[in-house]
Order: C-alpha cells, then sequence, then structure tokens
C-alpha cells in the first residue's frame, strides 16, 4: 500500500454514504410548494428485492461481495491488465461493489487514476469493518447510479418501467441489474440494442 496516498486519504465520514435530503417550500398555510436540492429516490431495502435480482447484480458486479474485505486481489489484477492494454485504469471490472459505493459516497466518480483505486481499497476496508455485508448491500442499492440522472435500484424501475422492483418480468430486472456497470452505455432509452445485448448477458 502506498503509505503517502494512505496518509493523505481522509477517515471515513459515515454521513456521506445517507443518500442527500430533499429541501421543502411551504406557503403560509404550510401546503407543500415544492422540492429541490436532491435527485428523487425512492429508497428499498435488501429483503424487499427479488432474491433473483440481487443474484444476478452480484454475479455480474461482484461474484465474490460476501467473501472479500472490500476489495477484490483478482480483480484490481484484471484491472491493471486492462490498464496495460491500453484501457486506462479503473476503466474495466476493478471495483467491487463495497468501492463503488466509496466511490459514489466519497470520491469523484470521474477520476480513474492509480491514487483514486488505493483510496477505494482503504475507505472499502474501512467500510467493511464497520457495517454488515447486508448493510453495505443496503446502501448501495439505494445509491447505485442508474443511468439518465437516476441513483438507486427502486427509482430505476419506476423511471423505466413505471413498477416496483417486484413487479417487473424477469427481462426487465435483467436489464437493471445490467445496467451499473456502464450506465450510459446501458440506458434502455438511448441504446436499446446494446442494452438488449447485455441484458441477454446477465440473464445467462
Amino acid at each position: 500500500m502506498n503509505e503517502k496516498i494512505e496518509e493523505t486519504t481522509d477517515p471515513l465520514d459515515v454521513s456521506k454514504l445517507a443518500n442527500p435530503v430533499s429541501s421543502f417550500i411551504y406557503d403560509e398555510n404550510g401546503t407543500k410548494l415544492a422540492e429541490i436540492g436532491s435527485e428523487k429516490r425512492i429508497e428499498t431495502t435488501v429483503s424487499a428485492i427479488p432474491v433473483e435480482f440481487m443474484d444476478a447484480l452480484l454475479s455480474t458486479e461482484d461474484a465474490r461481495f460476501y467473501y472479500h474485505t472490500g476489495y477484490d486481489p483478482i480483480r484490481i489484477v484484471k484491472a491493471a491488465i486492462n490498464t496495460v492494454m491500453g484501457g486506462g485504469f479503473g476503466s474495466e471490472g476493478g471495483s467491487t461493489i463495497t468501492q463503488q459505493l466509496i466511490k459514489l459516497s466519497f470520491l469523484d466518480p470521474n477520476e480513474t487514476s492509480l491514487e483514486r483505486k488505493i483510496k477505494e481499497v482503504i475507505l472499502g476496508s474501512q467500510l467493511e469493518e464497520t457495517y454488515t455485508k447486508e448493510e453495505i448491500l443496503t446502501m448501495y442499492v439505494n445509491k447505485v447510479y442508474m443511468g439518465d440522472g437516476v441513483y438507486g435500484l427502486q427509482t430505476a424501475a419506476h423511471h423505466y418501467y413505471g413498477k416496483k422492483l417486484d413487479e417487473l418480468s424477469v427481462d426487465q430486472l435483467a436489464v437493471l441489474a445490467g445496467i451499473p456497470q456502464a450506465p450510459s452505455l446501458y440506458n434502455p432509452f438511448d441504446n436499446p440494442e446494446g442494452t438488449q445485448a447485455r441484458r441477454d448477458i446477465v440473464l445467462e
């Protein structure tokens, strides 16, 4: 581990794990006029999400989620190989679900440097020491970016299909499970053909 990066990494601030809270504007009679200052999110719990969907999500995003301590050496090696091949560090497959949650909560999601990856590992290990796997998954499913300006799985189900997660078909659940890897590329509205191809991989 790079000691200099470790020394400059801020301690885990658990308050940043919570989703942004909206502010409301009311008239003099107490009637709500507007909601501002936050994305509209429909939060859920892991227990309320279909088991088949969570299986698909974990198998595509982080198959060893229940066995690692925040980072997966095998995935990091694959990401490093991709770097050597010219893909850019972090451009493919290096982050666990824990690291993705760290990136969404604490770091610049657009940065793909080795330094940021090391910070993901440091903070991810701290997160795993602080929370259970179930708690980490719950935070992730409510915070993960799902494309089209949408965050969280339940919000995505409503946005793309006008339904709750437990009302979706297997095909629709597979589409949502495939989005987190590349939200812009697998946006069902903007790229239906790419989304369908990704869905088929998830189903397989």
